[in-house]
């Protein structure tokens, strides 16, 4: 049984642009967005590779709106992070 936080972490990959003309700040070009199921959900992946079993007990939230990315994760966890 794993109890604890189930984080999702969105990296947003950039390509540096350079400084803007006229103000003090960077200019970035979006590239691409991953998604990545951290904290518990994480620890459970790692568990699972030499347990039969793992039980996740954690909060979803009230919109649950990560739910099927989730499922996904717990169900099929070698498909990849996207």
């Amino acid at each position: 049984l794993v109890i604890g936080e189930l984080i999702m972490d969105h990296y947003v990959l950039c390509q540096t642009l350079g400084k803007s003309g006229k103000e003090p700040l960077m200019m970035f070009l979006h590239r691409s967005k991953e998604q990545y199921a951290g904290g518990a959900l994480a620890n459970v992946k790692h568990i699972s590779d030499f347990c039969k079993s793992v039980t996740l007990l954690t909060m979803l939230g009230e919109n649950k709106e990560y739910i099927s990315f989730i499922k996904i994760k717990i169900c099929c966890p070698r498909r990849g992070n996207q």
